[in-house]
């Protein structure tokens, strides 16, 4: 069954191998997430990274 991804440059559908490490892991099973959260791999953001700011949605 192909996987489709809108928005991507190119008109092929992915091959099964492409599809593949979309969703298997380094040992050829699916990777899963929780919702657990692990309080000690947080990282606080960084206050300022020199980006500029988001543009400001204007009510029509």
């Amino acid at each position: 069954m192909p996987i489709a991804v809108f928005g991507r440059l190119g008109s092929r559908p992915f091959t099964q191998d492409e599809q593949q490490k979309l969703y298997l892991n380094e040992s050829g099973k699916p990777w899963f997430v929780t919702d657990e959260i692990d309080l000690d791999a947080f990282v606080e953001a960084v206050a300022d990274l020199g980006l500029p700011p988001l543009p400001q949605e204007q009510a029509p």
